[in-house]
This record gives structure tokens, C-alpha cells and sequence, in this order.
């Protein structure tokens, strides 16, 4: 074979090999459905949208470690006198 047939060959394969990813990830893309569900207030859905989750309750993190330690008692002390 001649050196331009090899290359011509190469340049088809690689082509292939490289949009087959491409291509997939199209037709996924288009495929979606954009719908957003309502969640009522007091509930989150995590990423898996297999069930509600009730909250209770939000709490920020804090930054130092002796806060955060302070925040877990008080944390568990709530939800053991709310039966959570």
C-alpha cells in the first residue's frame, strides 16, 4: 500500500474513534428533558430524585474546629429531644 492510502486509513480510523464519544454525548444531550419538578417547602431532592427528604432544620458550618465540635452536641441534643 502507499503511504497515502495508510494515511487516508489512519485519518478515518482516528476520525471514528475520536466523534464516537462526540456523538454519544450529542444525542444524550438532545434526549433530556429540561422538566422541573416542584418540591414542596420543607422537602429536598437529592440528585437521584428517588424520594423527598424531609429538613427540619439548616444549619451554616463553622470554620473553626472547636465551633463545629460545639455545634455537633448541640446538633444531636436537638434531634434527641425532637425524637429526629
Amino acid at each position: 500500500m502507499k503511504k497515502k492510502h495508510i494515511f487516508y486509513l489512519v485519518a478515518i480510523v482516528l476520525t471514528a474513534v475520536i466523534s464516537s464519544p462526540f456523538i454519544f454525548l450529542s444525542k444524550t444531550y438532545l434526549k433530556e428533558d429540561n422538566i422541573n419538578r416542584r418540591i414542596p417547602q420543607g422537602f429536598t431532592n437529592y440528585a437521584s430524585q428517588l424520594s423527598l427528604t424531609k429538613i427540619d432544620s439548616i444549619f451554616d458550618a463553622p470554620t473553626s474546629k472547636t465551633e463545629s465540635i460545639n455545634q455537633l452536641k448541640y446538633v444531636f441534643e436537638y434531634a434527641k429531644n425532637k425524637n429526629i
